[in-house]
């Protein structure tokens, strides 16, 4: 990818490379990660690769913990904590608890809140 003047961006440093290994060890995925660090998914994807890295297979609804995110949201949980304690998106949660036969609350405030 290029920089705005049109010249080529250096690749990523040491310091790059290792925050993204920290951080996709922390269970962020690789676009995530590519947004934090403003770089493109391929570049640290590669870099991932380089550094030795297994990556996780893509696929996320069947990757995610469905009984963890299951026993969250029965315990009263939102789907968007859900979300962000995994870190997947809403929807991936959503489509992991609709398969897994979890009865779903009605949208809008949660029973205990105002």
């Amino acid at each position: 990818m290029s920089t705005a003047n049109g010249r080529p961006r250096p690749p990523m440093s040491a310091e790059e490379v290792a925050q993204a290994v920290a951080a996709y060890g922390g269970a962020q995925s690789i676009r995530q990660i590519a947004a934090q660090l403003d770089r493109p998914y391929t570049t640290v994807r590669f870099a991932l690769l380089a550094a030795g890295v297994t990556l996780r297979p893509s696929g996320g609804v069947t990757q995610l913990p469905r009984d963890q995110v299951a026993a969250a949201y029965r315990a009263g949980q939102t789907i968007r904590q859900i979300a962000a304690q995994f870190h997947y998106s809403t929807g991936t949660v959503w489509h992991a608890l609709n398969r897994a036969g979890v009865q779903m609350r009605p949208v809008g405030r949660r029973p205990d809140g105002p």
